[in-house]
């Protein structure tokens, strides 16, 4: 893995006993490789630290992508915060509500 936020992450997937799998797929025209595909829940998640003015375009881009042909969603989870993310942008939440969204 690339950050000990991802290690740190995949382990708490491990502890809560979720199937997932690492940087499984390049998706979008961008070819992003997001972090964690959790196959079970339909969910995707990127793990960042910080932002780069790329990973604001793509992330919207494998959004869609994911909404539109596979009924996915796509997360972030950073050091302190979480963010939805939908094709028309990103919706911050708190670390609690991410682990209750992984659920639904």
């Amino acid at each position: 893995m690339r950050s000990q936020l991802e290690i740190r992450f995949a382990a708490q997937l491990e502890e809560k006993g979720y199937r997932w799998v690492y940087e499984s797929e390049a998706l979008g025209d961008g070819g992003y490789l997001v972090d964690f595909h959790l196959p079970d829940l339909k969910v995707w998640v990127e793990v960042k630290g910080r932002f780069e003015a790329r990973d604001h375009y793509l992330l919207k881009e494998v959004a869609q992508i994911l909404k539109s042909e596979r009924h996915e969603r796509l997360l972030v989870y950073g050091q302190s915060r979480a963010w939805v993310v939908n094709p028309s942008g990103f919706r911050e939440i708190a670390h609690d509500e991410f682990w209750k969204l992984i659920n639904r």
